[in-house]
């Protein structure tokens, strides 16, 4: 069992708990049978942690893996890929439409994720192939549904 940091008063807890990214892989690697994370996630992914970010894409992975075996009530994020068919100038920086296979739906990447993205500029082109999570039920403005995980990868 995993626990430090659960509120915003907390904070400096959660930030040691995962400072160090060897300390959750000797949490995560000496684990027999059961192991729990216990504290607030939009806590600790404000952190800006390598660890956490790692962490929680293995959670996500395995939940869609094992559902029946992952109890939390925090949804399931699903890893969708499409292109990049639209890139424009806002007004700081750029915002980007994606289309998948998943019918008229459109990916927006707003200038305010856009900024949060590790290296945007060269992964975030037109004709590019993207790879990203959304996690259901997505909320859809129209026809647009507006990221906001900037776990995104160049597919």
């Amino acid at each position: 069992m995993l626990g430090a940091g659960d509120d915003a008063k907390s904070k400096r807890a959660a930030g040691w708990a995962v400072g160090e990214p060897n300390m959750m892989n000797v949490a995560s690697t000496r684990t027999k049978q059961e192991f729990y994370i216990i504290g607030d996630r939009s806590l600790y992914k404000s952190l800006r942690s390598t660890a956490v970010d790692v962490t929680n894409d293995v959670i996500c992975e395995y939940k869609e893996e094992h559902p029946e075996l992952a109890k939390d009530e925090t949804a399931v994020k699903q890893r969708k890929t499409g292109e990049i068919t639209r890139e424009c100038d806002g007004s700081r920086t750029k915002y980007v439409c994606i289309s998948c296979d998943d019918g008229p739906v459109q990916y927006t990447i707003n200038e305010s994720l856009y900024a949060k993205i590790k290296d945007a500029d060269l992964i975030i082109r037109k004709g590019n192939h993207a790879s990203f999570f959304v996690t259901p039920p997505t909320s859809v403005n129209g026809k647009n549904v507006y990221l906001t995980d900037e776990n995104i990868t160049k597919a």
